[in-house]
């Protein structure tokens, strides 16, 4: 890790080099809500994107959301985020950190492509489509207000840039730009 005189830049630096997740870094997901933000300030003010343009903004159909280490029991029930292990534990996270026996739980790798985990909206709200295209057919909506709770969604798999849900009974589609997956729901 590369010494800064700013702790927020050491912890933006730690977070950009750790090979895990960055669902335990608040300070990533604020800076990418801020950055695109700003972006699409920017391309309002300017004008140089019409909305067709924008929708598909970025998207980049072969990024792959990062398989996520786990820790499962014996009955292959998920326990937290694998962190690290000595002689005798396991390192894990859920909300806090702990220390879990290796005896009867062992390490697995979890992904939204084969169709595990949850989806929930990583802005306020996020639209549901039919389809895995910007032109599907909006069914629904995925909320993530300030001060609540965030709706969760099982993830069914992941595709182009689309997160596959079960939303409502029904099959639904949403972009990854503008969702989250989450291997364990802890919410």
């Amino acid at each position: 890790m590369r010494k800064s005189l700013s702790n927020n830049r050491k912890h933006y630096i730690f977070a950009s080099n750790y090979k895990a997740s960055f669902n335990h870094y608040p300070i990533m997901k604020t800076y990418n809500i801020f950055r695109y933000t700003l972006l699409a300030i920017a391309i309002v003010l300017c004008g140089s994107l019409n909305a067709a343009e924008l929708a598909n903004y970025q998207l980049d159909k072969d990024k792959q959301p990062k398989p996520e280490k786990m820790v499962a029991n014996a009955k292959n029930e998920i326990v937290g985020y694998y962190i690290g292990e000595n002689k005798d534990q396991y390192h894990i996270s859920v909300q806090d950190e702990g220390w879990i026996p290796k005896k009867g739980h062992h390490v697995v790798t979890i992904s939204a492509k084969d169709g595990k985990g949850v989806i929930t909206a990583a802005f306020s709200v996020v639209n549901v489509r039919a389809t895995s295209s910007t032109n599907g057919k909006i069914i629904g909506k995925i909320t993530n207000l300030p001060g609540e709770l965030p709706e969760t969604y099982s993830c069914l798999g992941y595709s182009d840039g689309w997160y596959k849900i079960q939303y409502n009974n029904q099959v639904g589609w949403v972009r990854y730009d503008v969702a989250k997956w989450w291997a364990l729901n802890t919410f």
